[in-house]
């Protein structure tokens, strides 16, 4: 068992003071060591400050990537009951396979799902209401048709608005063409 000192010693000892530099060398000593503590207090509480910005710079561009999948999750299972209809019937269906088109604020009118038999281009069949994101742009998932397949693609707004009215122009090109054409009765 080692000496403890007893209450009586630790009385007796008292705590050392400092005491002031006296030299000029004791005092340019304390001077470079009170600047140096300066220094590591100021490094320490600007890594902290900057890893603090970059931690939350992080956090909400991983929100922004959770929106996007989780937006795109929420129309997997229209995509998929819309996939396993058009290999059934062979045609999208007039309506989308959730009561009242749950998550969807966009379905294919009667000449968007005419277009898609007669064309080979991918087609916006389907779309959800715009997303905000905090670092990215805005962006909506659309539901996209080509040859046969569907899949869910997030598209940011300004892609998306650019791709859909591309794609009414082409619309409108076909059902002018269509309708120029004399009708052949059997």
């Amino acid at each position: 068992m080692t000496d403890m000192p007893t209450s009586d010693e630790s009385r007796s000892n008292p705590p050392r003071t400092v005491r002031p530099p006296s030299t000029p060398v004791e005092r340019r000593a304390a001077s470079i060591q009170m600047q140096n503590r300066r220094k590591m207090v100021f490094r320490s509480t600007l890594l902290l400050a900057l890893t603090a910005v970059a931690l939350c710079f992080f956090v909400a561009w991983r929100r922004d990537q959770m929106t996007i999948a989780e937006r795109l999750d929420s129309l997997s299972g229209i995509v998929q009951k819309l996939q396993a209809e058009v290999d059934q019937i062979g045609r999208l269906p007039a309506t989308p396979p959730q009561p009242h088109g749950e998550g969807l604020g966009y379905y294919a009118s009667d000449a968007d799902r005419y277009y898609v038999t007669q064309t080979t281009d991918p087609v916006i069949i389907g779309a959800t209401a715009s997303t905000h994101l905090i670092y990215g742009e805005e962006g909506r998932v659309a539901i996209i048709y080509t040859r046969g397949r569907i899949e869910a693609k997030w598209m940011p707004v300004s892609k998306y608005d650019k791709t859909w009215a591309e794609q009414q122009e082409r619309i409108a090109q076909f059902e002018r063409e269509r309708q120029a054409r004399p009708v052949i009765l059997p």
